[in-house]
């Protein structure tokens, strides 16, 4: 258990004792768990790994190949987004589509807010494209929104909820994705869908389940103006 949770934990015992023993010494009790807290809180940041910068998605005129969807399962390893916000603890993710060398997801994560003390935990929910590497476990991300192609209304339902949910459409959703000989793109496509990205990237580490038996086989090759997504680990 990480020092910022037990914390947490001594900084909930002091409200409960509050009932029971008399208000000045667990007045102290809270302060020293609150200054506790304040100490540990820059040797957290120091220590935990960070959610690097990972660079710009450009558009760029390129030839490639539109794989199907995967089976793939996705794992992320936490890391620091800023000075108390960690990413990590995937929700629920859905595998886009890879080509044996690259894997693309969308997923769902947890966005870790605490604040010190005795003061409530905060979690948020982040929905995020993935690319990760496969050979390495390298991965770089963004924020996304999938919209309504003809409304242009955000699909808000998580991956287990309606059965019209994109999120059981990965078939549909793998034609966004089109893998080139230099790393992986994305595209407009036509159907019920679209997606919103933010163009700067992070980094992070992941992992997925091992490569199926039968490798990836291309569905389609294209060529047009696509967006190139930062390559995992910088190649």
């Amino acid at each position: 258990m990480a020092h910022r949770d037990l914390l947490e934990i001594l900084g909930l015992i002091a409200v409960v004792l509050i009932f029971f023993y008399p208000w000045p010494y667990i007045w102290l009790l809270i302060q020293v768990s609150e200054a506790l807290c304040q100490l540990w809180e820059p040797v957290d940041y120091a220590l935990s790994p960070k959610c690097g910068y990972a660079g710009v998605a450009t558009e760029v005129n390129a030839t490639g190949f539109v794989y199907g969807p995967c089976q793939y399962e996705l794992q992320m390893s936490s890391c620091v987004v800023g000075r108390v916000t960690k990413l990590g603890n995937v929700v629920e993710s859905v595998c886009m589509a890879s080509d044996g060398r690259y894997a693309v997801f969308l997923a769902q994560v947890a966005l870790d807010t605490r604040t010190c003390g005795f003061r409530p935990l905060m979690l948020l929910i982040e929905h995020i494209l993935v690319v990760v590497d496969m050979r390495t476990g390298e991965a770089t991300w963004t924020n996304f929104l999938l919209l309504n192609a003809t409304t242009l209304e955000p699909y808000l339902a998580s991956p287990s909820g309606a059965v019209a949910s994109p999120w059981k459409n990965p078939a549909a959703l793998s034609q966004f994705v089109v893998f080139g000989k230099d790393g992986v793109y994305l595209r407009n496509a036509t159907g019920p869908y679209a997606i919103v990205i933010s163009r700067e990237f992070r980094t992070a580490k992941a992992n997925i389940a091992a490569p199926t038996p039968t490798p990836p086989t291309p569905i389609e090759n294209t060529t047009g103006a696509f967006i190139k997504i930062p390559a995992p680990g910088g190649k």
